[in-house]
């Protein structure tokens, strides 16, 4: 009989069984309760020197006494018919029942013994093909799927014939065959060394999105679980990592802006989720831009929605972005020559604040570089984000009237709010003297709730990650963005006075060419005339004199 030892699972053969040897286990298991108790009369009253005696006495005497016998008749009666000692840990356990037997499970397991054995020895011989000629590896791979159809195979010895035979076909140069017997590795068996070599075999792909997805699978060399890679070492896959990290951070402007609008900048990169794209601060292109103080390691950034090559810390991001259209507005209605400008009525979710914020900025024309402030808040703020929200609108700003509307060159917001297009429009007709335009943080807003709660769960992992801490050390909330809306009221100047200001600007110019002072009367003008005339016949007359004299 056959069992797995219960303590440490080694396989162990039964060691006594019979009537005799039942007898005899008796015979030494009163022997060893007398050696027991002879030790310890012996330490009571000797000491160590007396200890070892007193065992010796009292096995011997108990074993060949009547309670030896005794006891050997109990057990070769009563005594479990099987009886095991572990050799690897000691452990010793009893059994009556034939069918406790686990030799077949045992002859199976040394089957799969064997299995791995021969899977491995196929395995360990990869390297030797690093260097052989394509006919050797093509019999190779013929060689590793013959032993994969045996049907004695776990799903564990398959995983691996997968891996190896995936390994080979990137060494022949068959990327497609490869990659399918990776990911048939990995339908069995998760392990991160395949991860491994599935975005080695991936590499750097046709574009940036297939490099990201190439550098998800390689990073899962900094798992602290992973082995020893039986195909590439660990400098070699560190080197991969390095070349596909410096093809993903240059040609990063290049992702689609839906793959790429949530940013984290890390020190090193060791996770790499799907709801954000993550950078290393050393690697950062020179095309991606910051404000002032940015980047900075551990940041979530979101993406301007317009300016794509312009990231915004997730924090501020609300704000900033109001404030980058509220300057495009104001230089819009600056060069169509805006009067009067009124901000009001703010709506926080559809409804109105418990406060409202009132701004008044008169203009015209062209900016004549001074500053004042005449707005005053109503109330008290109803939170600290309407309140920065606010300070974004603050400030006046008065213009000098001259030159006719126009719109101003590099707008980023103005072709993708058709409001703006159709009033200004009306505008530059001379049809628009008064309107009210709407702003409102919504129409660009750039995280969704589902992508939020995302990029939390990821956030999460990330930063416990970074700061060697574990998966539940910490919980990361992002804020929820609100839909604020502007009522905006804007007065022009009519088209006419640009006119007015023309015609009164063009006698100044007619005085400085022609004084009145040196205007001279029609009656003056005809003497000079006679006068010239008389000078010119005398000068003639005395001319006409010196020729004849």
């Amino acid at each position: 009989m056959i069992q797995r030892c219960p303590e440490c699972d080694q396989w162990c053969e039964v060691e006594k069984q019979g009537v005799l040897d039942k007898a005899s286990r008796g015979f030494d298991s009163a022997a060893v309760g007398g050696a027991s108790m002879g030790a310890s009369i012996g330490r009571s009253l000797f000491g160590k020197t007396g200890e070892k005696y007193g065992a010796i006495l009292g096995g011997g005497a108990v074993g060949g006494s009547g309670l030896g016998f005794l006891n050997a008749a109990s057990e070769s009666l009563f005594g479990a018919d099987y009886h095991f000692v572990c050799p690897n840990c000691g452990h010793e356990w009893e059994t009556d029942n034939p069918d406790d037997d686990q030799t077949e499970d045992y002859n199976a397991w040394l089957a799969e013994q064997e299995r791995n054995s021969l899977v491995a020895e196929l395995r360990d011989k990869y390297p030797s093909l690093i260097y052989a000629t394509r006919q050797e590896k093509q019999d190779y791979v013929k060689e590793l799927r013959h032993e994969l159809g045996d049907e004695s195979n776990t799903d564990a010895q398959k995983a691996t014939l997968y891996d190896t035979i995936a390994a080979a076909y990137q060494l022949i140069g068959e990327r497609n065959s490869a990659l399918q017997a990776v990911n048939a590795s990995l339908a069995l068996f998760e392990d991160d060394n395949t991860r491994v070599l599935k975005g080695i075999i991936m590499g750097q792909g046709r574009n940036a999105q297939d490099t990201y997805a190439a550098m998800q699978e390689v990073i899962h060399y900094k798992s602290q679980e992973r082995a020893e890679s039986p195909f590439l070492s660990t400098p070699q896959i560190e080197e991969e990592f390095s070349m596909l990290q410096s093809s993903f951070s240059q040609n990063f402007l290049s992702l689609p802006l839906q793959q790429r609008k949530h940013l984290v900048i890390c020190d090193e990169l060791i996770y790499l989720p799907q709801s954000f794209r993550v950078l290393p601060i050393a690697e950062i292109p020179t095309d991606v831009k910051f404000p002032a103080g940015h980047p900075v390691s551990n940041t979530l950034y979101v993406c301007h929605p317009y300016r794509t090559d312009y990231y915004i810390p997730y924090e501020s991001y609300e704000i900033e972005i109001l404030r980058d259209e509220i300057e495009e507005f104001r230089r819009i209605m600056d060069h169509l020559g805006a009067k009067h400008i009124d901000y009001s009525d703010i709506f926080e979710n559809g409804e109105q604040s418990s406060t409202q914020q009132k701004r008044d900025i008169h203009g015209g024309g062209n900016y004549a570089g001074q500053y004042s402030v005449h707005g005053s808040y109503e109330s008290e703020d109803s939170s600290e984000i309407t309140k920065k929200l606010r300070n974004a609108l603050e400030g006046s700003e008065d213009f000098l009237l001259a030159g006719k509307p126009t719109l101003p060159p590099d707008t980023v917001w103005y072709s993708h709010r058709k409001e703006w297009q159709n009033k200004c429009e009306s505008r530059l007709a001379g049809r628009l003297v008064h309107s009210e335009f709407t702003i409102s943080t919504s129409s660009s807003e750039m995280t969704t709730e589902s992508e939020r709660k995302k990029i939390e769960a990821d956030l999460k992992i990330l930063l416990a990650s970074v700061e060697g801490g574990t998966e539940g050390s910490k919980s990361y909330m992002l804020k929820k963005e609100k839909e604020r809306t502007w009522k905006v009221n804007v007065e022009f100047y009519p088209l006419s006075d640009y006119d007015k200001n023309k015609e009164v600007a063009i006698a100044p110019l007619i005085d400085n060419v022609l004084p009145t002072s040196e205007i001279t009367p029609p009656s003056k003008k005809i003497n000079v005339v006679w006068i010239m005339a008389a000078i010119i016949a005398i000068l003639i007359s005395i001319i006409l004199g010196l020729l004849l004299f």
